[in-house]
């Protein structure tokens, strides 16, 4: 989803936030759920869904959405680019702990070490209190011997591996739905299983793991990655039907196949409480409303799941 919102029409629709957040409260049922006890996962906006916010008031706009923290973009087209980020990256941080908010984690394009922006994101963000970060995508670029493309990943993350503990960053996994790498839990635990889990872990969206024959495939997948497991992405997805068959469309959260009380339940069973950044990827007429809505649903997940049993 390409998003529309600027500064401009993101301050102009907080500024009415009373009446939104009352409208909201009905919506949903019991208002907007309170703020995440500290031992939940931190509810954080994915900085990609405000695209066209200038980063000096990105902090501003995701607190008054009510977000937790911030998983920062630094990639071409993201919030910073990798290529002039010295003061840029600095500011970038500055700005979100101004408004409030945490920044646990960033977003990268990186999946190798050799990667010219790869030692001066790292080695700059590692100096922070930021420790992880997410890769890249492994694209098969014409490689059609598994084998061979296999061999090649595992060499790059082993470079990033090797430069994450010079700089003190963790490298995170993302699992995307398709033929790229990662898309398998099962495939990517083979390549990285020896590699130390302190330095390689994933990033894990259930709504990627789902398939359109088996929408309860993210569990095993979930349970296969939780030993490793980092921070989690959060969206959902609808199964549809089409000429060429069934596909998943994205949806907001608590409308789709992913069965997030369970989900949840797991996260707090595993004791999980890294980031959780909330990906906004289908169309909505009011996209601010709609954030706010996908994170009241995830808060009240969260509080729910991960309140104190009674007698503790």
């Amino acid at each position: 989803m390409k998003s529309v919102i600027t500064r401009r029409t993101a301050l102009a629709a907080l500024g009415a936030s009373a009446f939104s957040r009352a409208a909201l409260s009905q919506t949903i049922g019991g208002g907007p759920a309170p703020r995440i006890p500290s031992a939940g996962p931190l509810l954080c906006c994915y900085s990609q869904n405000l695209a066209k916010v200038e980063y000096p008031e990105l902090g501003i706009i995701a607190e008054q959405i009510g977000y937790d923290g911030v998983d920062l973009t630094v990639r071409p087209g993201g919030h910073v680019s990798p290529y002039v980020l010295n003061v840029d990256l600095v500011r970038a941080f500055e700005s979100v702990r101004a408004a409030g908010l945490e920044l646990p984690m960033i977003t990268t394009a990186l999946t190798t070490g050799g990667d010219p922006t790869a030692y001066p994101i790292l080695a700059i963000t590692g100096r922070t209190t930021v420790h992880l970060y997410r890769t890249g995508i492994w694209s098969a670029n014409g490689v059609t011997d598994k084998a061979t493309r296999l061999a090649r990943i595992r060499n790059d993350l082993l470079s990033l591996v090797f430069l994450g503990q010079r700089c003190q960053m963790t490298a995170m996994i993302p699992n995307r739905a398709g033929a790229d790498f990662g898309a398998s839990i099962a495939e990517t635990d083979a390549v990285i299983r020896d590699l130390d889990p302190l330095w390689l872990g994933y990033c894990f969206d259930p709504s990627q793991a789902v398939t359109a024959d088996d929408p309860d495939a993210w569990e095993p997948a979930l349970r296969l990655a939780l030993p490793r497991l980092k921070a989690v992405a959060l969206q959902d997805c609808v199964r549809t039907g089409s000429d060429t068959g069934p596909r998943l469309e994205a949806c907001p959260l608590g409308e789709g196949v992913v069965d997030w009380s369970r989900f949840f339940s797991i996260l707090a069973e595993a004791k999980f409480t890294g980031p959780a950044t909330l990906h906004f990827e289908y169309r909505a007429s009011d996209e601010l409303s709609a954030m706010q809505k996908d994170l009241d649903f995830a808060r009240k997940q969260i509080a729910l799941h991960y309140r104190p049993k009674s007698g503790t």
